[in-house]
């Protein structure tokens, strides 16, 4: 954190196994380098995505979404290097996506200009933070939770962010029933009172 910011990130490195373990620790270790030196989100992306311009081994890249938070203004910053856009819910109950996911991931492209995205979080809003695992589970028909799905879950909500993860969770383990998950799931929700 940079003075009175918080900060989140929320990735995902393509590939299996060890070496794909490795890489994401090599990410890990080089973003937390550049974000030594800088405060907002696309800078961040801009040099660690200077920083791995060549794929990894077999080809591997992460998908990664990087928000920051002034704890003062309430004011969110977010770059997004090909990952699920975040979906925010106002204290007023109308849900939408957070920015777009337009631009391609860390390692994929030198040269890249990252976009920030930035807007003011409100009394009672709820950001959720989340994997394509989560977007792309699958029940017994094969059918999407969806980002529709996840949008749904946030509109019917308490207006909290735990009781935000809690009902999304729950809602996934639902849809997922007799069939599991098959990718790693992860859920940040994130909240202004």
């Amino acid at each position: 954190a940079h003075g009175e910011a918080l900060y989140f990130l929320v990735g995902d490195v393509s590939g299996k196994g060890v070496s794909a373990a490795l890489y994401a620790a090599r990410v890990s270790s080089e973003l937390r380098f550049v974000a030594a030196s800088q405060s907002e989100p696309a800078a961040i992306l801009n040099l660690l995505n200077a920083r791995f311009s060549d794929a990894g081994p077999d080809g591997m890249f992460v998908t990664m979404l990087l928000a920051v938070v002034d704890l003062r203004t309430g004011r969110i910053a977010i770059a997004n290097a090909g990952h699920p856009a975040p979906i925010i819910r106002s204290g007023y109950g109308q849900v939408e996506e957070l920015g777009g996911t337009g631009q391609p991931p860390i390692g994929v492209i030198g040269g890249i200009d990252f976009a920030q995205y930035e807007r003011a979080m409100g009394a009672r809003d709820v950001v959720a933070f989340f994997t394509d695992g989560v977007s792309e589970a699958l029940d017994r028909e094969r059918a999407l939770f969806g980002e529709d799905g996840l949008a749904r879950v946030m509109a019917e909500a308490d207006g909290t962010a735990e009781g935000t993860r809690r009902a999304a969770m729950q809602a996934l383990n639902a849809h997922v029933e007799g069939v599991g998950f098959s990718d790693d799931v992860t859920l940040l929700c994130v909240g202004r009172s």
